[in-house]
C-alpha cells in the first residue's frame, strides 16, 4: 500500500479518485482498489496545505456520489438480505468510510468538506441550482436511498447514516417526511426499540432519537394514525392483527420507558422516550384499544432535539467503535488507537 506517490496538486486528475467519486457501481473484486490504495500523499501539517487539499478535492466532493452509489446499488440497495452478515461487505465498508469523513472535527480556518456535502446533497429530480455558498454539493436519487436504510436499519451504521441524515439535511428530511409509506422506515426503527435488550445502547439512543426528529412535525403525527398495519409477528406481548402505525409507535415507545425505568434507568432514554409521546399527543386519534389502555394523559407540549454542545466526543468514539468491530477483512492494533490527545479539553 502507498507504492505510488501523488502530489496533492494531482488529485484532481487521479483517474482512480475520480472513478471512486463517479455513478458507475465498482465490483468488490474489481482490481481497482488495489490499484487505489497504492496511491499515497503526504499529509497536510499546516492549515495552507489542508486549504490546498481541500481545494484540490472540490471536484471528488461534488462527486460524492460514488460512495453514495455503492451504499444504494452496490448490493445494499438491490434487495433486502436475510441479515446484516450478507450484506455486500464492499457496501459496508464504504458505509463506514463515509460515517468516518463525515465526523471529521472542522479545522480551525475549514470546515469539514465531507459533512457539509452530506449536509447539502439533492435529489437527482431537484434541478433548482445550488447556492454558490454551497461548494461541496451533489445529488443522488433520494428513492434508492431510501429504499436502502429501510431495509439495513438492523446495522449500527446505517441507522446512524438515518440519524446524520435526517439531522443535518433538510433535502432528505423533507423527502423522508413527505413519503406516502413512512411504515418502510419507521416499523425497523420500532423493531430495534422493541428489542433494546438486544441491542447497544447506542444503537437504541439513534433509533429513539430518529422519532424524536420525526415527531417534531405534526403531519407526520397525523399521518401515522392513517396507516392501518396486520399482523405484526415481532410484537409478541399481545396479538395485534390490526393496528394504526401510531398506536404500535405508542406502545413501542411506552415499552422502552418500562423497561429503561426496570432495568438501565437512563435518564437521557427516560426523557427522551417522553419526549416523542409528548410530540404525538396533540395528534392522537382512533388509537387502538391496547394502546390507549397504556397511554397516559399528556399536555399538548412541543420537544426539539437539540445536539450536545461537542457532539463529537460521543460521535467519533461511536463511529469509530464500529469501524473497529465492523470493517470486514481490516485488522487494527488496539494498542495503536488513540481518538484524543491525552491533553484535549
Amino acid at each position: 500500500m502507498g507504492s505510488n506517490s501523488s502530489r496533492i496538486g494531482d488529485l484532481p486528475k487521479n483517474e482512480y479518485l475520480k472513478k471512486l467519486s463517479g455513478t458507475e457501481s465498482i465490483s468488490e473484486n474489481d482490481p481497482f482498489w488495489n490499484q487505489l490504495l497504492s496511491f499515497s500523499f503526504p499529509a497536510p501539517t499546516s492549515s495552507t496545505e489542508l486549504k490546498l487539499l481541500e481545494e484540490a478535492t472540490i471536484s471528488v466532493c461534488r462527486s460524492l456520489a460514488g460512495l453514495w452509489t455503492v451504499f444504494t446499488l452496490g448490493g445494499v440497495g438491490s434487495k433486502a438480505a436475510a441479515s446484516p452478515e450478507l450484506s455486500s461487505p464492499l457496501a459496508n465498508q464504504s458505509l463506514l468510510l463515509l460515517l468516518v469523513l463525515a465526523n471529521l472535527t472542522d479545522a480551525s480556518d475549514a470546515p469539514n468538506p465531507y459533512r457539509q456535502a452530506i449536509m447539502s446533497f439533492k435529489n437527482t429530480q431537484d434541478s433548482s441550482p445550488f447556492p454558490s455558498s454551497i461548494p461541496h454539493a451533489f445529488q443522488i436519487n433520494f428513492n434508492s436511498l431510501y429504499t436502502a436504510l429501510c431495509e439495513q436499519q438492523t446495522s449500527d451504521q446505517a441507522t446512524l447514516l438515518l440519524y446524520t441524515l435526517l439531522h443535518q439535511n433538510s433535502n432528505i428530511r423533507t423527502y423522508m417526511l413527505a413519503r406516502t409509506d413512512m411504515e418502510n422506515l419507521v416499523l425497523p426503527i420500532l423493531e430495534i426499540l422493541y428489542h433494546v435488550e438486544e441491542r447497544n445502547s447506542h444503537h437504541v439512543y439513534m433509533a429513539l432519537i430518529i422519532l424524536l426528529i420525526l415527531t417534531e412535525d405534526d403531519g407526520f403525527n397525523r399521518s401515522i394514525h392513517e396507516v392501518i398495519l396486520k399482523n405484526i409477528t415481532w410484537y409478541s406481548e399481545r396479538v395485534l392483527t390490526e393496528i394504526s402505525l401510531g398506536s404500535l409507535l405508542i406502545l413501542v415507545v411506552i415499552r422502552t420507558i418500562q423497561y429503561n425505568m426496570t432495568r438501565t434507568r437512563d435518564k437521557y432514554l427516560h426523557t427522551n422516550c417522553l419526549a416523542a409521546l409528548a410530540n404525538m399527543s396533540a395528534q392522537f386519534r382512533s388509537l387502538h384499544q391496547y394502546a390507549a389502555q397504556r397511554i397516559i394523559k399528556f399536555p399538548e407540549l412541543k420537544f426539539k432535539y437539540v445536539e450536545e454542545e461537542q457532539p463529537e466526543e460521543f460521535f467519533i468514539p461511536y463511529v469509530w467503535s464500529l469501524v473497529y468491530n465492523s470493517a470486514v477483512g481490516l485488522y487494527w492494533n488496539p494498542q495503536d488507537i488513540q481518538l484524543f490527545t491525552m491533553d484535549s479539553d
